[in-house]
């Protein structure tokens, strides 16, 4: 492409972006949930200052940030009595996902609760831990106080086998 092989490129601005300077709050700085409840009691809400008058000093910066996400594998034995495999199979990740992203940050996760929630599925006859190595000695996914534990996408995060066909 080039004007060698005849080739002209013009842009058009056809999204008609408006070419003004526009001010406002950088992307980069909103927050909701927790963060942004974080940043109203330190620095303060102008709408609202009886009840957040902030803590900070003028000029200051404190650096607020979410915890650091803990990603979660866990590859599982499964022997199921009765039902349609893959239902099962489904149902199960779900628990897991569930015991784990439910999980407080900086809490360690017992196997056993993994374990209880895979068993609680209907059709699921025995439960076996393949993968973290699980013994009365190694019984904790052990967590940093500041990291948040998550199943980020269950298909590949929670590996189940079926055992005994």
């Amino acid at each position: 492409v080039g004007t060698f092989a005849g080739t002209i490129l013009k842009p058009v601005d056809k999204l008609a972006f408006d070419p003004g300077v526009a001010t406002g709050i950088d992307g980069y700085v909103h927050n909701t949930g927790l963060l942004a409840e974080a940043n109203r009691v330190i620095y303060g809400d102008e709408s609202d200052p009886s009840s957040y008058p902030g803590y900070v000093a003028a000029g200051a910066k404190v650096n607020i940030s979410g915890p650091l996400i803990k990603r979660i594998q866990l590859a599982l034995g499964i022997r199921i009595s009765a039902g349609n495999k893959d239902d099962i199979f489904d149902r199960i990740k779900s628990e897991v996902a569930s015991v784990v992203n439910n999980t407080d940050i900086g809490a360690s996760i017992a196997i056993s609760d993994i374990i209880g929630a895979a068993q609680g599925v209907n059709g699921v006859l025995a439960v076996s831990v393949l993968s973290p190595t699980y013994s009365s000695s190694n019984d904790l996914i052990s967590v940093q106080p500041f990291e948040k534990p998550l199943i980020l996408n269950v298909d590949t995060d929670v590996l189940l086998a079926l055992v005994g066909e």
